[in-house]
């Protein structure tokens, strides 16, 4: 079987078959896990390709999270229209995120700021 034959056959499987909780394809959620799993097939806990400017108040608060971050976990694991909760909303990444995804978000703070 030639390379683009079984190319086509995957493109053709993916069309049917909806992986994740939210119906991605394989190839999506290979794209949006890129970095969990190493060229030698270890899982890493830990991604890499993700950063964010800091201004002085997110040097502030103790936990800033970057907005790519909270997307590439919305959309693994939501639906647009979906409800997200944030019980540590913090300076608000994950409603930003879901707001930027078609999501509906939730949100408490402890810390009046």
């Amino acid at each position: 079987m030639s390379t683009q034959t079984v190319e086509r056959e995957l493109a053709k499987e993916e069309k049917k078959t909806k992986l994740g909780f939210n119906g991605l394809t394989p190839s999506e959620w290979a794209l949006l896990s890129k970095n969990v799993i190493t060229e030698d097939d270890i899982l890493n806990p830990v991604w890499n390709d993700l950063s964010s400017p800091r201004n002085q108040y997110q040097l502030e608060h103790g936990a800033v999270y970057p907005v790519k971050l909270c997307e590439r976990l919305i959309k693994m694991y939501s639906k647009e229209e979906d409800t997200i909760f944030d019980p540590f909303l913090g300076i608000g990444s994950t409603m930003i995120a879901a707001q930027n995804l078609n999501r509906h978000c939730i949100g408490t703070e402890l810390n009046p700021k």
